[in-house]
């Protein structure tokens, strides 16, 4: 009978854990008002998605925090986050709304021109190591952006490796995948499809384009 009990309950006990356990306080959550700063933090450990300003350790859950839509504050995270599916899930599957003409190639892009005009309101903001199985859509990546399929945002500063793609707007340092796609390019392109609008270092793979000349191997800009 118990064991009947157990397995019945045993996904309901796993959502009350889910969903629960980010509003509990634990480890050093006493520690999370910044009364300084009027921020919210958290230390250690936090489940994901947080109301949290800023996560200082590891942030662990099914998404990150950049899907909480209605709450206007940056959300960061410092250390190690981890992200079971993630939303890079939804650029593969939405294709056309993630294309590179649409969101990278022209100067009327919708991204190129909010960022441009400094209209872009940035949700999540990472300094580390961000893991996902899926892959991200953080605004601001420092550090090392891991994923299995599709990783997206606005400035990526340090390495991406997403086994399917990587659509930045702007990278500075590296970017391995089998389609690498960014506005501006300071550093390497690594991939069998490497395109960027502006090139300042180099691009690896079987067809790479930039602003000079469309190169198949390697391809170059120094501008």
């Amino acid at each position: 009978m118990f064991s009947k009990f157990f397995f019945n309950s045993t996904p309901y006990l796993l959502l009350l854990v889910y969903f629960g356990v980010p509003n509990l306080k634990c480890l050093s959550q006493d520690l999370d008002t910044n009364q300084s700063s009027g921020e919210k933090n958290s230390y250690f450990f936090r489940m994901i998605p947080s109301v949290r300003d800023n996560i200082y350790g590891i942030a662990f859950g099914l998404f990150g925090s950049e899907v909480i839509c209605n709450h206007k504050n940056l959300k960061k995270s410092h250390g190690l986050n981890v992200q079971i599916f993630g939303q890079g899930l939804f650029i593969p599957i939405n294709r056309r709304a993630f294309t590179y003409k649409r969101t990278l190639a022209t100067d009327s892009s919708w991204m190129v021109v909010q960022m441009q005009t400094n209209e872009m309101h940035y949700k999540a903001k990472h300094n580390g190591i961000l893991i996902s199985g899926f892959g991200t859509m953080t605004d601001e990546s420092n550090g090392i952006v891991l994923s299995g399929l599709s990783s997206m945002g606005y400035k990526v500063n340090g390495i991406a490796f997403n086994l399917l793609s990587s659509k930045y707007y702007e990278l500075n340092g590296l970017s391995i995948a089998l389609n690498n796609e960014s506005y501006i390019v300071k550093g390497i392109q690594c991939g069998l499809i490497n395109r960027t609008k502006k090139l300042k270092g180099f691009q690896f793979g079987l067809w790479n384009v930039n602003e000079k000349r469309k190169l198949p191997l390697i391809n170059w800009s120094f501008k």
